[in-house]
């Protein structure tokens, strides 16, 4: 590496900007025009897109890319192999890590940390202070509040949402459409369809909740729990270990009424009849 290299200066003159003396560009890496490079470092057979700035103290991996039209904040660090798609935005003190992908439009906020082999869809944004495991998946146009904690292997799926100061433990699968709101904690290996859980509730682990289903705000539930699709769960309520939580059947007109809890059948009605009948007789 060196300081401005040959590659560099020649890119200069059609219109790149390097800012800072102290900006240190790998061999083979290109750096598009009108970017603007803090003193940063940029690795080895990295591209740079053009309209792009790369901040003061941020340290761009070897392999990697920036999309034309980014932004990454200062003292941040995009790990090797690592892709930045267009159009972004990755917040300062922030941390991607090696072989991840952060799609086009997408906006990380600062002090983030996401791990190793991870990848965030694109027109997905993601709050402050917040860090997301290695392996994990997050669909696009998803949004995750500041404060939140995702553990590894976990896959959120597109068009989520996921409040603030919420924690999804490992191995967690949330698939598209799903709504976590503010201050809920997920246990690890639990799955959730298509569902809303209110928010201060708990998940324990390795449950499942089914699909169109509603958790109420200040639920509680204990690990290996089930909840059936299409149920509603008010709030305020605990569920313990082991349980399950199927969803109301309404009878139906084909039902017999005889199973309808307190149906009287007309036969019933009948007997209650003879038997009035042969009282007053015997009386």
């Amino acid at each position: 590496m060196s300081n401005i290299p040959t590659t560099v200066m020649l890119l200069a003159m059609f219109g790149l900007c390097v800012s800072g003396n102290k900006a240190i560009i790998g061999s083979n890496s290109t750096i598009g025009a009108d970017s603007n490079i803090g003193n940063s470092t940029i690795g080895n057979h990295s591209t740079i897109g053009n309209y792009s700035t790369i901040g003061s103290k941020s340290t761009i991996g070897n392999h990697s890319t920036i999309g034309s039209n980014s932004t990454i904040g200062s003292n941040s660090t995009i790990g090797d192999d690592s892709n930045i798609g267009g159009n972004s935005t990755i917040g300062g003190n922030s941390t991607i890590g090696g072989n991840s992908n952060i799609g086009y439009g997408s906006n990380i906020g600062y002090r983030t940390n996401i791990g190793r082999n991870s990848t965030i869809g694109g027109n997905t944004t993601i709050g402050g202070n917040t860090t997301i495991g290695g392996n994990t998946t997050v669909g696009g146009q998803t949004t995750i509040g500041g404060q939140t904690t995702i553990g590894d292997n976990t896959k959120i799926g597109k068009n989520s949402t996921v409040g603030t100061n919420v924690t999804i433990g490992f191995n967690v699968c949330l698939p598209k459409n799903t709504v976590i709101l503010p201050n809920v904690v997920v246990s690890n290996n639990t799955n959730c369809r298509n569902s809303t859980i209110g928010g201060n509730s708990t998940i324990g682990g390795n449950s499942t909740i089914g699909g169109n289903s509603t958790i109420g705000g200040n639920m509680t539930t204990g690990g290996n729990t089930t909840i059936g699709g299409n149920t509603t769960v008010g709030g305020n309520t605990t569920a313990g270990k082991n349980s399950t939580v199927e969803p109301k059947v309404p009878a139906t007109k084909d039902q017999p009424s005889s199973s309808r809890p307190g149906a009287v059948t007309g036969f019933s009605k009948f007997l209650c009849f003879l038997s009035s009948v042969f009282l007053v007789v015997t009386l």
